[in-house]
């Protein structure tokens, strides 16, 4: 899979986490923290998405583990559709049957997991495959100029399921869909519906933010930071557990960009103006 930071021994400097709601987690020492890595990208609309975990209950009581033929594979498949106009959909058990399914279509994975990030500002129009991510301004240009898009979904499921959005042109070359079980694909289908209706509803504004980061070298794309001045891991490390002792995790891996919470109001004034402070100190 793409390198979403949860392989870091960083992750081993923090706390026990005792539990995780919305974009804060709670240690066992009972403090506070602001999630600014979610998980990659895969806790974007926070660590309780709505409506998920009552899905996930109902299909594991109905016992639906085993990859059956079911009916949630045609509901998901339309609810890309309205994400993504024009595409197919072909979605795999995991990120390695994802990769299998590119090299059988004569698709080569980027080499090392370096997969364009729009999040970065890194697409250019002779990639043919991207990472795509919510909330950005210019996702309808990369959907146009990019071949195969792999999305970041809010879905925190380890190691699954991937997911392919290809060009209808392009879209025989791949191999069928993998059966999944029904208890994952409901609450992938749930967690599809929500992104919808928060992309629908909007996001956080974070002007203030932007005017207080003018002249650092932090540049935002939507609700996403990303620095080129993170030094070396060493260096990184110190930061780390610096925002941590603040108040805010930071994404364990320095490459990933930081995301701030895309619900408004999320953030008080106070978490904003701290989050201010330590992000323009980010260098000392």
């Amino acid at each position: 899979m793409y390198d979403d930071g949860s392989s870091s021994p960083l992750l081993r400097k923090l706390p026990r986490i005792r539990r995780a709601r919305d974009y804060r987690l709670y240690t066992d020492g009972y403090s506070r923290v602001v999630d600014l890595w979610q998980y990659g990208g895969q806790a974007v609309l926070g660590h309780t998405v709505p409506h998920q975990l009552r899905e996930f209950k109902n299909n594991a009581s109905r016992g639906l583990f085993v990859p059956f033929p079911h009916h949630f594979e045609g509901r998901l498949e339309k609810a890309f559709l309205r994400l993504f106009p024009g595409r197919v959909a072909r979605i795999y058990k995991n990120w390695e049957s994802m990769k299998n399914a590119l090299a059988k279509a004569e698709f080569e994975y980027p080499v090392q997991m370096f997969l364009a990030d729009p999040a970065l500002g890194q697409v250019s129009p002779h990639h043919s495959i991207s990472l795509w991510r919510p909330f950005l301004h210019d996702a309808e240009k990369l959907c146009i100029s990019t071949d195969i898009l792999i999305p970041v979904l809010p879905f925190s499921w380890m190691n699954g399921p991937g997911v392919l959005l290809v060009e209808k042109a392009i879209s025989e070359k791949f191999p069928p869909p993998d059966l999944i079980s029904p208890v994952v694909f409901s609450g992938l289908l749930s967690s599809i519906y929500a992104l919808i209706r928060q992309m629908s509803a909007g996001t956080a504004d974070y002007s203030e933010l932007a005017k207080g980061l003018t002249g650092t070298p932090w540049q935002q794309r939507g609700i996403y930071l990303s620095s080129p001045d993170k030094k070396d891991e060493s260096h990184y490390e110190r930061i780390f557990l610096r925002f941590f002792e603040g108040g805010f995790l930071l994404p364990p891996e320095r490459n990933l960009p930081l995301i701030l919470p895309v619900k408004p109001d999320s953030l008080s004034p106070g978490e904003l103006s701290k989050l201010k402070t330590l992000l323009t100190d980010f260098g000392d």
